[in-house]
């Protein structure tokens, strides 16, 4: 919906705690790889801005590991990290 309304913004999208398979739990390892390359795909490659704004190489490093990244803006002297911490919630469970 952003890249179709909103298709001139840029978009840094992190997790939330229910955005997941289930509710508070980090995608498990058969399906982790999977999970965070089709998002990779919504928020960045799909997304018109941010495709032709962010390096999505230095993004994909992190991204497909668990979900977190760093943005440097371009033009600007700021980076902002966007951190998935539903690892370090105290509801986690790890299902391996």
């Amino acid at each position: 919906m952003v890249a179709t309304y909103l298709p001139e913004t840029l978009f840094i999208p992190t997790f939330g705690n229910n955005d997941f398979k289930f509710h508070y739990q980090a995608p498990t390892l058969d399906y982790s790889k999977d999970f965070y390359s089709t998002i990779f795909d919504l928020w960045f490659t799909k997304n018109p801005m941010n495709q032709a704004t962010l390096n999505l190489t230095l993004i994909n490093e992190t991204f497909l590991d668990g979900g977190y990244y760093r943005v440097d803006l371009p033009q600007s002297p700021i980076s902002i990290l966007a951190m998935n911490t539903i690892a370090f919630n105290s509801k986690e469970v790890l299902l391996g």
